[in-house]
């Protein structure tokens, strides 16, 4: 019984201490990780995955073509996205980060960029293209 706890803390511990549901989710081979795949589509998330020819494109929406069986492989693409997300962080602050994303009341509307109106000539076509 305790070896099966230790295997889900493993597994699944980081899971428990997540304060919000992830933005994306990043998989490596998308064959092993079926269950990944398949809970990342019922909660909406958008899937990134390093995908091998012997894996079915259409199931990520955003496709890294690899190769997922080499360790090599693997861990040069995760450690590109890897530094991607950390610099990215540093662009933003705490604050940016913590605040929900789906417009609750804690996060700032963004301003909406005021629609120019069309001129008038653009709106009708000349008289002489509606004589021929």
């Amino acid at each position: 019984m305790e070896a099966e706890l230790e295997k889900l803390e493993a597994n699944l511990g980081g899971v428990a201490d997540m304060r919000r549901q992830p933005d994306a989710i990043f998989i490596v081979d998308l064959r092993k990780e079926q269950l990944a795949v398949r809970e990342a589509r019922r909660l909406g998330l958008p899937v990134i995955a390093l995908v091998d020819t012997n894996c079915d494109p259409d199931e990520a929406d955003y496709v890294i073509p690899g190769n997922d069986d080499a360790i090599r492989s693997c861990s040069l693409v995760i450690r590109a996205i890897a530094d991607g997300i950390a610099d990215g962080r540093q662009k933003v602050s705490q604050a940016e980060v913590a605040a929900p994303r789906n417009g609750g009341a804690e996060a700032a509307p963004e301003p909406e960029p005021e629609a120019e109106p069309e001129p008038e000539a653009a709106a009708e076509p000349p008289a002489e293209k509606e004589a021929e």
